[in-house]
């Protein structure tokens, strides 16, 4: 997976298109595909986080099996470890769903978030200040 380039999309995007097309009866029968403005590594978006918080973050590319076995090996259902899978080879993996879409400039009148406005307007919460155990 570390290869597949993904249009990350900002929650805030997906629920700001939701909350118009769901009253704005323009867009019935419509399917709206709601992605980012451009399509990015893994790899590129923890660079990017790096970057936002002044810290860095070793990113180190794992395949599926390596993914789930891990998974595995840290108690987690098999359930999650298949759907986790599942999700990263078929949803992520899959190349059209790798496509960037304009729908969030059609509906909305703007441009999608990047991930590098996503970090910045995230940044301020904390939440990447929190401490993490490497008891693993």
């Amino acid at each position: 997976m570390p290869e597949a380039a993904i249009p990350f999309v900002d929650a805030d995007d997906i629920a700001e298109v939701v909350t118009k097309v769901l009253v704005d009866d323009t867009y019935n029968g419509e399917t709206i595909t709601v992605t980012g403005p451009k399509k990015q590594t893994f790899e590129q978006v923890v660079k990017i986080m790096e970057k936002a918080i002044g810290r860095d973050i070793q990113y180190i590319p794992l395949s599926i099996e390596e993914f789930k076995a891990g998974m595995t090996a840290a108690g987690l259902p098999d359930s999650y470890v298949w759907l986790f899978g599942y999700l990263f080879k078929e949803v992520l993996g899959n190349p059209d769903n790798q496509v960037v879409s304009e729908d969030v400039k059609r509906v909305l009148g703007r441009s999608a978030t990047t991930f590098e406005a996503y970090t910045q307007k995230t940044l301020p919460t904390g939440i990447w200040n929190q401490s993490v155990s490497e008891s693993m």
